[in-house]
């Protein structure tokens, strides 16, 4: 049995340069696909279209999109919303407080996972049952490639320690790469 099985996915912009096409949109649809993992899409280029979006996602028709997908650009301790908007993990956990009981949240973005004090602060605050982010400098497509092993994976194992055993032995390279680091 599966314990994860759909996405909401929030994505950032990640350019200023409206000609640039990176998106996380090809790794959900490809997800969709292949192993039949629903999703939400939705870009935002400000806090409070984040916050709404999130807001939004409590309703009880929502309630089976289990993964919280959130990709932007990233620092030791916020993430960049558009160019030069930034949201604390802090602010955003308090304003998410109790969002994301028993989901898993995950942050597609660089350095967010350097400080694991504050993921695991995040993860209290929401009620997530667990966290994960990067603590690198992150390529997009290397990150794209390990975002898609994960959720693909998290259908799959009921134990989350287990699913992080897997991921740094199956896939060492990326896992260290990109500075892989979950909280639960």
């Amino acid at each position: 049995m599966s314990v994860f099985n759909n996405v909401l996915a929030i994505e950032g912009e990640w350019y200023d340069n409206l000609k640039r096409k990176e998106t996380i949109k090809s790794t959900l649809s490809l997800l969709e696909e292949v192993c039949d993992l629903k999703y939400i899409y939705r870009q935002v280029n400000t806090s409070d279209g984040l916050l709404n979006y999130l807001k939004e996602s409590r309703k009880n028709s929502y309630q089976k999109y289990d993964i919280i997908f959130l990709a932007f650009h990233g620092t030791r301790k916020d993430i960049e919303i558009a160019t030069g908007e930034y949201l604390t993990l802090e602010d955003l956990g308090i304003a998410c407080e109790g969002y994301f009981e028993d989901k898993y949240v995950h942050f597609s973005s660089c350095d967010l996972g350097n400080n694991k004090s504050e993921l695991d602060v995040f993860r209290i605050i929401t009620g997530a049952k667990a966290v994960s982010a990067y603590s690198a400098s992150v390529d997009f497509f290397d990150s794209s490639i390990f975002d898609l092993l994960l959720m693909q994976k998290l259908r799959h194992y009921k134990r989350l320690g287990s699913l992080e055993n897997h991921l740094k032995e199956k896939y060492n390279y990326l896992y260290n790469r990109l500075g892989f680091v979950m909280v639960q």
